[in-house]
């Protein structure tokens, strides 16, 4: 396989991306600390989890080129699959 370089994004970019993921995690956990957040967490974990990778697939679609976020994506949907239906089949 072919090695490729990746350009750089501009540090001022990447630090600035960083800070609104690392803010919009923040609230993320605040809301999950709520009364209906907690039940959330605790009747659909699954859930929960998807949305917090959600949240940091979006911020890394930002930064990387489609072809690598496809792929950081793609392992996420394989890996995790299994795991929510395990979770969804032993809920019912």
């Amino acid at each position: 396989m072919e090695e490729q370089t990746i350009e750089r994004p501009n540090s001022s970019l990447v630090l600035f991306i960083f800070a609104c993921l690392g803010l919009c995690a923040a609230g993320y956990a605040v809301v999950l600390n709520t009364e209906e957040g907690k039940q959330l967490a605790q009747d659909q974990t699954w859930l929960t989890v998807v949305l917090g990778n959600s949240l940091i697939l979006f911020f890394l679609r930002i930064l990387l080129p489609r072809y690598y976020w496809n792929l950081i994506a793609m392992s996420f949907i394989v890996a995790g699959t299994p795991m929510i239906a395990r979770s969804i089949v032993n809920k019912s």
